[in-house]
């Protein structure tokens, strides 16, 4: 009788083993699938394209015999085609030589839209928006108009049949101008003090608290606007520049701000217009990362009395006409197989 408990005993506890070990190897092989099926999975490479990104020039606009949209440059023709640009605002536009129909990025009676309003209406000017989440993982959105265009912070350069337009979005005024946060006692004085009457430097100097040999901008100063006009006055007099202030800005323990380098370039093709965001050419700074960008998500927008509609890729095809009285509803839909 005891015998045969101890061989039961046994029995069990060996298939409370077998049964331990058998969940083990099925954990050990739901944590292997996960992780070489999706953290180290890169049989997707395999399918990615590389391309090189064509050196640009100073953009230079084409010769035009005969001018076909106001107020734009020629950029490139074909025997179909003219594409032309703003190069003040980035916009473009697209004239199609049979019908002289003309495709604009953005809307051109924009600055009449009576709906639009605050960031939708800044939205109206741009050429690309886009959402990024920042080092707190906070996500925001910006637009190429108010942290680019409107500041001045794009170049544009001429590439075969079309042009590259290349954005700096970010603010990049120093809320301080060129006074810097904090800058070393030496500096100060020889760039600074010693190029002022006693009265200035003492204004100057009364900015300023000296700790360990560095001078610090006191935070009462920083919050003064018209204090800062004044003590900007003072350091231009004396000589300070933008290239001193940015050396002793890279000694200071601030963030970078966040920033983004952006380029889009516009070709003719033999089939239309080819729009296109070099992805290696991107840079992001500050600790800031893209989630989303949207391209022109105005181009070819109709007027607010325009008569038609849109074929959208919506099952077999769908209508959606346009000034139906929707203001608010926006339709977003993925297209496979272009």
């Amino acid at each position: 009788m005891g015998a045969e408990m101890g061989f039961t005993m046994k029995r069990k506890i060996k298939w409370k083993v077998v049964v331990a070990a058998g969940a083990a190897v099925i954990a050990v092989g739901v944590i292997a699938n996960v992780v070489f099926r999706y953290f180290r999975y890169d049989a997707y490479k395999q399918y990615l394209s590389s391309y090189e990104v064509e050196s640009g020039s100073e953009f230079q606009a084409a010769k035009d015999d005969k001018p076909s949209v106001p107020g734009m440059v020629l950029v490139a023709e074909n025997d179909t085609l003219k594409l032309y640009t703003n190069t003040e605002t980035t916009e473009i536009a697209v004239y199609e030589k049979e019908s002289g129909n003309i495709t604009y990025s953005n809307p051109v009676e924009r600055d009449s839209d009576a709906i639009a309003a605050g960031v939708n209406a800044a939205e109206l000017n741009a050429t690309l928006t886009l959402t990024y989440y920042n080092a707190a993982r906070n996500s925001a959105t910006m637009n190429n108009y108010d942290m680019s265009i409107e500041k001045g912070q794009f170049t544009a350069e001429s590439i075969e049949n079309g042009i590259r337009y290349t954005y700096t979005l970010a603010d990049l005024d120093s809320a301080t101008g060129i006074v810097p946060l904090q800058i070393t006692e030496e500096r100060l004085q020889t760039l600074v003090l010693d190029k002022l009457d006693k009265k200035d430097a003492r204004t100057v100097k009364a900015k300023f608290r000296l700790k360990d040999g560095v001078y610090k901008l006191n935070e009462k100063a920083q919050s003064s606007k018209v204090g800062m006009g004044k003590l900007n006055k003072l350091f231009e007099q004396a000589g300070y520049t933008a290239d001193d202030y940015a050396v002793d800005m890279s000694e200071t323990d601030e963030k970078e701000n966040i920033s983004f380098t952006i380029p889009i370039e516009y070709r003719l093709t033999e089939n239309g217009l080819s729009v296109s965001v070099p992805t290696k050419e991107i840079e992001e700074k500050g600790g800031a990362v893209i989630s989303r960008i949207r391209v022109l998500p105005f181009f070819g927008a109709a007027g607010t009395d325009a008569d038609g509609y849109m074929f959208v890729p919506d099952g077999s095809g769908a209508l959606i006409n346009l000034n139906n009285g929707c203001k608010n509803a926006a339709y977003s839909q993925n297209i496979y197989g272009i």
